[in-house]
């Protein structure tokens, strides 16, 4: 009988690991709350943070990721999700060339700084410029007015390509206009000053489309941003870049790749 019971015991563990593998993703049943009435016209700011909404980010990676449609003016989508400064200085450490280090014959550095880190399911990539080609088949080079940063997770699908970059006047004017205490409003606006807001270029959605919604945005921004949000209609981050920075940081394989002794 205990042979029996030992026996069913180690099927349905079976059963369940199968499932799990099944199910295809740590993130499943993983929930990200962001605002319902996020403006595409204020950098994805809520008005009303009452009305909430749960996103499955199983769901989330079900489907190829898409680019943002922007203007001719402006590339990707500016939001006004924060990241703080110290990851955003351990991100770009984490590309940095170690210059004590004996030179490396790596193919990823370029001009001092690796240009990609592919550790087991997790790649992160540095991207300066894009390669193309035009109606003669030559190839086109296009420098990129800032870095961007691709994350793709290979075991999950998650594939979100980001910029980092200082607030803009407008938006702290418009942080300004939302808040009526003067002393608040300046407080927020200095912690928007002294950190780093996210532009969304590239992302997954929910619904198989040629370009993601504003859903879909906030959703990789919420995805990767800090966890404080001062300024309130815009969602507290699932810190999920500081989680990456930190995975890829302790690595083993880290200090090989980087080539130090």
């Amino acid at each position: 009988m205990k042979k029996l019971t030992t026996s069913i015991l180690l099927i349905l563990f079976s059963l369940s690991h199968w499932l799990s593998a099944f199910s295809g993703s740590r993130w499943y049943g993983t929930e990200i709350a962001i605002y319902k009435h996020a403006d595409p016209l204020t950098y994805g700011y809520a008005s009303q943070t009452s009305d909430l909404l749960l996103r499955d980010i199983y769901e989330f990676t079900q489907t190829p990721a898409a680019n943002v449609i922007s203007s001719n003016h402006e590339e990707g989508f500016l939001t006004a999700t924060l990241v703080d400064a110290t990851t955003v200085s351990a991100l770009e450490a984490l590309f940095a060339e170690v210059t004590t280090s004996p030179a490396s014959s790596s193919p990823f550095k370029i001009e001092g700084f690796y240009n990609s880190i592919q550790f087991d399911h997790i790649h992160l990539h540095r991207i300066t410029q894009y390669h193309h080609y035009n109606e003669f088949n030559h190839q086109i080079t296009t420098l990129l007015p800032r870095i961007h940063y691709l994350y793709n997770d290979l075991e999950t699908d998650i594939m979100i390509e980001f910029s980092l970059e200082y607030a803009p006047i407008d938006m702290l004017l418009h942080i300004d206009s939302t808040i009526n205490d003067d002393q608040y409003a300046f407080s927020i606006i200095e912690q928007y000053k002294q950190n780093y807001v996210l532009r969304i270029h590239r992302t997954n959605t929910l619904h198989t489309a040629e370009a993601p919604t504003m859903e879909d945005i906030m959703l990789a921004a919420t995805f990767l941003g800090s966890p404080e949000q001062p300024w309130r209609g815009i969602p507290p981050g699932n810190n999920q870049l500081y989680t990456i920075i930190k995975q890829l940081e302790a690595h083993p394989s880290m200090k090989i790749y980087r080539n130090v002794q």
